[in-house]
């Protein structure tokens, strides 16, 4: 198998594992009343975290000798979020079009927060936005672009400077 058959198959069995995890901490979240805790956000971000690293790191010792480019190492991580952010997306679509009530849980402090009760709304577009904010899809797009997409993006460069290590790297120590 040559590098680059490697580095997909890595990123593929990786991303698929990352996304189902973080599917499933969605729905205990869920199970267990804390789903828009800050507590979660925070295991989110861990998990992806050391989800990518671990990969890269395998990566680099087991298949590599020891050896990443920063090139590599970013397009792992970066690849593993795109894939584990569309499966995560795709569960978070269907999670709220089964129960839109949980959803609503997720939009109403938003709203009071935005359009206070009580207070008339004089932006004609407020309540198209209104609309939106209340769409399985556009959460899924959230989860997907910003979370994953973009928020992973900065994680991948992040883990790619942290993990690197050429020839010269490697003789140093």
């Amino acid at each position: 198998m040559n590098q680059k058959q490697a580095l997909r198959k890595h990123i593929i069995s990786y991303g698929i594992v990352l996304g189902i995890t973080l599917s499933v901490i969605e729905f205990l979240s869920v199970v267990l009343g804390i789903i828009f805790s800050a507590v979660t956000g925070y295991v989110f971000l861990i998990v992806i975290m050391l989800s990518l690293m671990l990969a890269v790191k395998k990566f680099r010792d087991s298949i590599q000798n020891g050896i990443i480019l920063f090139g590599d190492a970013f397009v792992i991580s970066f690849f593993m979020c795109i894939l584990s952010g569309a499966i995560w997306a795709l569960y978070r679509f269907i999670q709220y079009t089964l129960f839109p009530d949980l959803l609503n849980e997720l939009v109403q402090p938003m709203f009071n927060t935005l359009f206070p009760p009580g207070v008339p709304v004089k932006d004609p577009g407020a309540e198209s936005m209104k609309l939106v904010m209340q769409l399985p899809v556009f959460w899924a797009f959230v989860t997907f672009f910003f979370y994953m997409a973009m928020g992973g993006s900065l994680l991948s460069l992040y883990i790619a400077f942290i993990l690197k290590r050429g020839k010269t790297a490697q003789k140093q120590g």
